[in-house]
């Protein structure tokens, strides 16, 4: 495709994030979002691809009708009530089953705790890892021995391999260490090196690597980190947080560790280690409470986060890409992403990502989702994803309807952030910005546009956009205010803005968009409804919903 199309695509990407409906009203072909592959899973968490190519994915269950006080993590009484629901569901070729079920299970007050990743042995026997979050006084309490080990499932019946809340009783990897309390096992995190199991326990801080046979040795401990305490805990200095690690991958030789973090849950306090001699050290920083990750064949990292604003301030999703340059884009956000349970990446390069793991019994999907493909068709026409990089921006991850497109029009250089990091997605755009803006664009294609234009209108001297503000008055894509005034620091109207694209537009293809019916209600008597219209028609703007437009209302650098 030539950059003259690609930039066209661009130009009805430009009017298509003026749209405020939610991403996923949009009309069907106009979205490249998730997939439904699996429903009715009860808290699905970790997944994987197994030796027959379907997808697995471990449930942590529902509990059981056996139910006991205990004492629960903030040393208060919990009902806890077990049994036997945890299980794995396959997912293949359009249907699902359950090959495993029956497996240990407990609902801790409305957090169900039970089997929490699936993977395959180098033998091709499939490994459950049953998670705790205790020690052995608290599976007691459950009764049931399976919670806190490492299954291997044979024949349908699962056989414990290694018992993870012996080990950590036994060696206590952080004991001594600030913020600890004794012996705590959670196993989260499975993976094989191609012989044995690497299992991160979150609960005892560490990476315990498991042989054929159940023998145990520790591979690393992940130390507390010394964080300042959150406003409504007035304590003098800084307070321990424990690392909590929540998943393990194996790629290229190198062994990458996520964590959760514990309490206080600082924004920017999560990151994916890679271990050097086993040694923890920091991969790729600045995440938040990462639930899992998985690493494609050609070395992209991806990254699960359950929640990016602290989980004290409620789970608030991400999904990011990190590229194999280091560069990191986020591909789905907060609404986008319910409540995520694990990830992983198929032989064709699909992503799988369990959702809804907390939303009760029944509630949880698995979801398919091509990284490939952009989520907004007329962006896909002017920036493959696979061709743009990361803007950098770390501001327009929250902009789900806008993000795609501003990272392709600064691929572009058609925007410019504030700086290499900030963009300010909300704030509004001016009527000078947004000339260099179509100006950046018609040079994007090629056209050989007036130069030295003459000067147009008598308030923009002062503008470093005088001369993009000319030259699109010379071609008639801007008019001004009249009497030759411009109004350069103006806020650009929705309205003002659907008949520069329109114009915009009209300019590259040397011809204007056709006519077409009212689109909408409250634009009567604008001098903009008939472009309004016509970029309606061309499915470029979408309006605020129930038949409005909104015409009057500013457009932001997003939009």
């Amino acid at each position: 495709m030539t950059r003259r199309r690609r930039i066209i695509g661009l130009i009805a990407t430009m009017a298509t994030a003026m749209s405020m409906v939610p991403l996923m009203a949009l009309p069907a072909g106009a979205i490249s979002g998730p997939e439904v592959v699996a429903t009715g899973l009860n808290s699905p968490y970790k997944l994987t691809q197994g030796p027959d190519g379907a997808i697995y994915v471990a449930e942590a269950g529902t509990g059981g009708a056996t139910c006991a006080e205990i004492m629960g993590p903030e040393g208060e009484e919990v009902e806890a009530c077990a049994g036997n629901t945890g299980s794995v569901t396959r997912i293949a070729d359009g249907a699902q089953t359950r090959p495993v079920t029956g497996l240990a299970s407990v609902q801790l007050g409305e957090e169900p705790i039970g089997p929490t990743a699936v993977d395959f042995g180098p033998s091709g026997d499939m490994h459950v890892l049953i998670g705790l979050g205790g020690n052995s006084a608290s599976r007691d309490a459950f009764g049931n021995q399976q919670f806190g080990t490492l299954l291997r499932i044979t024949g349908g019946s699962p056989q414990v391999v290694a018992d993870l809340v012996a080990f950590e009783e036994s060696e206590d990897p952080d004991a001594g260490l600030p913020g600890t309390e004794g012996p705590d096992s959670n196993p989260f995190g499975l993976a094989f090196d191609g012989v044995d199991a690497l299992v991160a326990d979150a609960g005892g801080n560490s990476l315990v690597r498991v042989q054929p046979d159940g023998t145990m040795t520790l591979v690393a401990v992940f130390p507390p980190t010394f964080v300042d305490p959150p406003p409504f805990l007035p304590i003098p200095g800084q307070m321990p947080m424990q690392s909590v690690p929540t998943a393990v991958e194996v790629a290229d030789g190198s062994i990458l560790v996520s964590n959760l973090t514990g309490f206080p849950f600082p924004v920017g306090g999560a990151a994916v280690y890679e271990l050097d001699g086993g040694v923890p050290t920091v991969l790729h920083g600045g995440f938040t409470n990462i639930i899992d990750i998985a690493v494609a064949e050609d070395g992209t990292i991806y990254v699960l986060e359950l929640a990016t604003n602290s989980l004290l301030a409620g789970p608030l999703a991400r999904l990011v890409e990190i590229r194999t340059d280091g560069t990191q884009k986020t591909l789905l956000y907060g609404d986008q992403l319910p409540v995520p349970g694990g990830i992983t990446v198929a032989d064709d390069g699909m992503l799988y990502i369990s959702v809804c793991t907390l939303c009760g019994p029944g509630e949880g999907m698995v979801w398919r989702f091509d990284p490939s493909q952009a989520a907004d068709a007329a962006t896909a026409a002017a920036c493959a994803p696979a061709d743009v990089p990361a803007s950098g921006f770390a501001d327009i991850a929250s902009s789900v309807h806008h993000r795609e497109a501003i990272e392709c029009a600064a691929w572009w250089g058609i925007v410019n952030g504030y700086s290499p990091t900030t963009f300010g997605p909300g704030d509004p755009v001016t009527r000078e910005q947004v000339a260099s803006m179509l100006v950046r664009s018609l040079y994007a294609t090629g056209l050989a546009l007036v130069q030295g234009a003459a000067d147009a209108f008598t308030d923009d001297n002062d503008s470093v956009h005088e001369a993009d503000i000319n030259v699109l008055a010379s071609m008639g894509v801007i008019l001004g205010r009249g009497e030759g005034i411009f109004d350069p620091k103006a806020p650009v109207t929705r309205a003002e803005m659907a008949s520069l694209v329109a114009r915009t537009y009209g300019v590259i293809v040397d011809a204007g968009l056709a006519a077409a019916p009212n689109a909408f209600s409250d634009d009567d008597g604008s001098v903009h409804e008939a472009d309004i219209d016509s970029v309606a028609a061309a499915g470029w703007i979408r309006g605020i919903g129930g038949g409005l437009y909104d015409p009057s209302g500013s457009t932001t650098r997003a939009q």
